[in-house]
This record gives structure tokens, sequence and C-alpha cells, in this order.
């Protein structure tokens, strides 16, 4: 069970590195199993269109907490796939990079989220091994249409501050 296993402290740091699985559950409550691997971290899980599949991310403890921590030159991810009832694992992706939110779309397609020097850009990985890709932003929380037509997402904003209001002084003149 590795919902409370212990992977130690990150080299000179006082941070501790966890491990996170991907987990399956009926509604009821009953028939809790783990569906993932078990080692390194695994999240952004999604169901394949047919049901028979999970895609999620995955990379090593240590590669997550560069990926979460500014350091995405090493904190490679790669997208992944499991078959519910028979175990099979297909990887999607390969190379360097931090990949996130994988989501199966019609046509064999698969869309992510990916991290490019600081900045996120939407992928679409296509039956051929062709990618789409958008223009590089601020982008998060991304989420396809039905029909994989569309992807809505938020991106984050940096509004001008306004200009400092004088509320109060000390010099009554």
């Amino acid at each position: 069970d590795d919902r409370h296993r212990s992977c130690g402290h990150l080299p000179g740091r006082w941070e501790k590195l966890q491990s996170l699985s991907i987990y399956m559950i009926r509604p009821d409550g009953s028939g809790l199993r783990r569906v993932t691997r078990g080692r390194g971290v695994a999240g952004s899980p999604h169901w394949s269109l047919d049901g028979k599949r999970i895609y999620f991310y995955e990379t090593t403890e240590l590669g997550a907490w560069y990926a979460e921590f500014g350091h995405a030159d090493k904190g490679t991810t790669q997208i992944i796939s499991i078959d519910v009832a028979e175990g099979g694992v297909i990887q999607h992706t390969t190379g360097d990079g931090v990949r996130l939110a994988p989501q199966p779309l019609p046509n064999a397609a698969l869309g992510y989220l990916e991290n490019v020097k600081d900045k996120n850009v939407i992928r679409v990985l296509q039956k051929d091994g062709s990618i789409a890709s958008s223009q590089p932003g601020e982008i998060a929380g991304v989420s396809w249409s039905a029909d994989g037509k569309q992807v809505v997402y938020y991106k984050f904003t940096h509004p001008k501050s306004p200009e400092v209001l004088h509320a109060f002084s000390r010099d009554p003149g």
C-alpha cells in the first residue's frame, strides 16, 4: 500500500518525497484497487472514450518535485495509459519535458499540456505520430470537448497594478 510509503528526503533539503498512485473504486466504496504500477508519481487520470483505459502522467518522486518547483528541465514526465481489465501499459510520449493532463480524443488522438521554457503548450498527438501545438502561454486546466474539436483552459494574467493612491500623509501641509 503506497498511500503511506516514505520515499525519503530530497537531497540537501527538508522536504519529504512522496509517491502517488492512481486507484479505482466503485461508487459504493467497494473494490478499491491500485491501477498504476506503484512506483514514482502518477497523476491527472482520465478515462479513455471507451472506458477501457486510464491515461495519466508518470514520473519519479524526484522528477515530480523538480517539475512542481520550477525545474521542468529536470522534471521529465511521460504520458502513460493502462488497460484497466488486462493491465497492459502503453507509454505515449518519450524524451525530456513535463507533460500533464492527458485526455484521449476521437480518432485515436491524445491531447495534453506540456511545459516548454516556463510556458505551457497545448499539444495534440495524432495517431500517425504528428503533433499539433498551441502558442506557448500561461495555460492550465485544459479540457477537451467530447468531439475533440474544442478545448477550454484557464490562463494566468498579470493585470497592471493601479496607481498608488496616498490615503494618508504625516505632512500636515
